[in-house]
Order: structure tokens, then C-alpha cells, then sequence
């Protein structure tokens, strides 16, 4: 019949099968989204709470905060830090400097593209940026080799009861280093803030934008570390350790108290760590062919 296989409003109704509301209407096409670009400070994962370099550096840094010792009666206990000290200790403008250095490493890095890195590199690039702002910096850069011009004072102070090379203002006099232990120490230091400083975040920087100049300078500033450790170190050893607690004593192993304890087996013998760690990475390097 007709009716029903001519019928032009089931064939041709306009309204089913040309209709564009449904076919390309903007109202139900989404455009694919664009994935989202991983920062590269993010990526980085700075402050990361298992850095070990991060972690030991921080933490020996803020220490001298809670130590009140006593050369004389060789005791030392723990106390909640002063307000005003720790302000001036936060305010210094050692503190600040390191601040920048930190700042000039995420703005260098910022303007390349991230770079995931493996567990490896990001602890290498940890060790030098770390190491660049607060040891080569902030405590045995400008603590170490300048404190005489306002840098660091409550550091220094324990410095100084650490290694009597420190106590330069007693030089040649009893209770203090010679001449020439004194300078060999302040040269190491400042031979730490002028040149270690800025190769070790240079370094950091290398190592966070996959720039293949890191590893000559990454080298380079490894075996000065390695070295500048056996210089203050190994000297002092082989004359008996008299520039250490207790100082003007041959004895490179005094009784265990708080007071040797902290001065002594952690002052003094982290500095092999600026041996051990630097030559452990160098080995790895040269298998790893640089």
C-alpha cells in the first residue's frame, strides 16, 4: 500500500536524519584535553625528606642552637635556643646569601625543560646544592674563614670548640694555633667559598637540565673536596690531634661524654665524610666511563 512505503514524513523527515543539533552541535563536542606540563622544580623534588645530604646538613646546622658548652669544665648540655638568638642566627647575612645562591639554582632551572631524574642523580645533584649553600657557603665558608667580620657568630663559637685552628685570635699564644695551622686552615675554607661553592650548585644545575658539561665540572669539584678533606684532617692526625678536644693534648681519643662526644667523634669525624662520599662518587663515575 501507498500509505506506508511512499510516506514522506518517516523517509525524509528533515528532523531525524539531517538534523545538525545532534551531529555537530559544539554543545557535545569536547575538544581533547591537553596534558599538562610537569614543572621542573617539581620534578626535581627538592625538598625531599629522605635526602640524607639535605637531612645530616640542616640538622647539624640548627644544632648549635640547643648546645650550651663549656670549654673549661668540658660539659655540655641541650636547651631550647634563646628568640634572639635563633633570629640573629635565621637573619645573618650568611643565611641570606645562601638564600640567593638557592634562589638563582630553581631560577637557572626553571628555565629549562623538566628532567626526570633517577634515584642516582637527583642524590648527586642533592650533594652538590646542598653542599654549595650550606657547608661551602654559610658554615665553613664564610663562618669558617670570616667570622671576624660578623658572619655567623653563634656557629663560630662552637667551631672554635671544635678545632682550636679556629681560635684565630689567639694565635701564637697559649690556648691557640700557630700561625701556620691557622692559615692552612683558613685557606681550605676560603678556597670553599670562592671556588666550591658556585662549581658544586653549578654542578647541581648540570645535573637537573641534562647538561653534559656537569660531568668535567662535576670532577673537578669532587677531587678538590677530596682533597681539601685530607688537607685539614690528616696533617692534624699525624701531630696527635692536639688541635682537637682536648686541644694542646696528643690524644685523638678521649673519654666518651657528651662533651667529647659531640665535638670529637661527630665534629671532627664527619669531616671524613668530604673524603669518603666525594671518592665513592668519583669510583662511580669512572665506571660508569665519566
Amino acid at each position: 500500500m501507498p500509505t506506508r512505503s511512499a510516506s514522506p514524513t518517516r523517509s525524509a523527515s528533515p528532523a531525524r536524519s539531517a538534523s545538525p543539533a545532534r551531529s555537530k552541535s559544539p554543545a557535545h563536542s569536547s575538544p581533547a584535553a591537553k596534558p599538562k606540563k610537569a614543572s621542573p622544580l617539581a620534578a626535581l623534588k627538592l625538598l625531599d625528606p629522605l635526602d640524607p645530604t639535605l637531612v645530616f646538613l640542616v640538622s647539624t646546622l640548627v644544632s648549635v642552637l640547643f648546645i650550651d658548652a663549656d670549654d673549661a669544665a668540658k660539659t655540655l648540655t641541650m636547651r631550647p635556643p634563646p628568640l634572639a638568638d635563633a633570629v640573629r642566627f635565621f637573619v645573618d647575612p650568611a643565611m641570606a646569601l645562601g638564600a640567593a645562591e638557592l634562589a638563582l639554582f630553581l631560577w637557572l632551572v626553571s628555565k629549562k625543560p623538566a628532567k626526570q631524574l633517577t634515584r642516582g642523580q637527583s642524590l648527586a645533584m642533592g650533594w652538590h646544592l646542598w653542599n654549595g649553600i650550606f657547608i661551602y657557603t654559610i658554615m665553613d665558608g664564610l663562618c669558617g674563614a670570616f667570622a671576624e667580620y660578623g658572619f655567623m657568630p653563634l656557629l663560630h663559637a662552637q667551631y672554635r670548640n671544635v678545632d682550636r685552628r679556629y681560635r684565630r685570635h689567639l694565635m701564637g699564644q697559649p690556648g691557640g694555633p700557630t700561625v701556620y695551622e691557622a692559615y692552612v686552615a683558613r685557606t681550605v675554607n676560603t678556597m670553599e667559598v670562592a671556588l666550591y661553592s658556585w662549581m658544586s650548585i653549578a654542578s647541581a644545575v648540570g645535573i637537573a637540565t641534562g647538561a653534559k658539561w656537569h660531568r668535567t665540572l662535576e670532577t673537578i669539584v669532587l677531587t678538590m673536596a677530596a682533597y681539601g678533606a685530607v688537607v685539614f684532617v690528616v696533617p692534624d692526625m699525624f701531630d696527635g690531634c692536639v688541635n682537637m678536644q682536648p686541644m694542646g693534648v696528643a690524644d685523638c681519643a678521649p673519654p666518651l661524654t657528651p662533651f667529647y662526644f659531640f665535638f670529637v667523634y661527630f665534629g671532627v669525624v664527619i669531616n671524613w665524610i668530604w673524603l669518603v662520599v666525594p671518592v665513592a662518587m668519583l669510583v662511580a663515575k669512572v665506571r660508569r666511563g665519566i
